[in-house]
């Protein structure tokens, strides 16, 4: 089969800043993934990871993470050592909650966690004061935390096909959002405070 190991080598030999894993039926990470740390992109996606390992943590100069289409169901602490990643895809995995590591990543600017089992959004999503991108369409979200107030830089958010019954009247403080999707949704009234969402092209009710 395929020798990640001897691709992780290659990559080091070359100094490469970007490393394609893609669709190679991996279950796991091999530790030696550690010895990348130069690296700026790593795509891992269509795989079948059910998480990473603590190593992962070492790729301290990594600005984007795609590990869409696994079937992880957490994710390590060491993540948080990624000080500059700014996109993280976690699209089409297990998740059933956001883990606690995502929202200490806060140079993130894009965050897409669209199908997987999330049932709720901490309060600490405040802590994400970059992200422009949010996308959470296709869980199982029954509220969004008022702290979603504090997202400013917010232009696009998907909570589309979820549970969602309210939206906080925080919202209303996203204020460079163009884009708020909220359809399919089991929504009882709308924030008054939309109004304040002055760029606002599209909104999907």
């Amino acid at each position: 089969g395929l020798d990640v190991d001897k691709k992780i080598q290659k990559c080091k030999e070359e100094g490469s800043k970007s490393f394609d894993l893609t669709k190679s039926n991996l279950s796991s990470l091999p530790v030696s993934i550690r010895d990348l740390t130069q690296l700026v992109e790593c795509y891992l996606y269509q795989n079948k990871l059910v998480t990473l390992p603590n190593e992962i943590g070492c790729l301290v100069n990594l600005e984007k993470l795609a590990v869409n289409e696994n079937s992880l169901t957490s994710l390590p602490d060491s993540l948080s050592n990624m000080k500059h990643l700014k996109v993280l895809d976690l699209r089409h995995n297990k998740l059933n909650e956001i883990p606690d590591v995502v929202y200490r990543l806060t140079s993130l600017t894009t965050l897409l966690l669209r199908f997987n089992r999330i049932r709720s959004v901490s309060e600490e999503l405040s802590n994400l004061t970059n992200l422009t991108m949010l996308s959470l369409r296709e869980n199982k979200i029954r509220e969004l935390p008022g702290g979603i107030g504090k997202l400013t830089q917010l232009v696009t958010l998907d909570v589309s096909n979820n549970h969602i019954e309210h939206l906080p009247p925080e919202i209303g403080n996203c204020v460079q959002l163009t884009t708020l999707d909220v359809h399919h949704n089991e929504l009882v009234d709308i924030p008054i405070s939309i109004g304040n969402l002055i760029n606002l092209s599209r909104l999907g009710l």
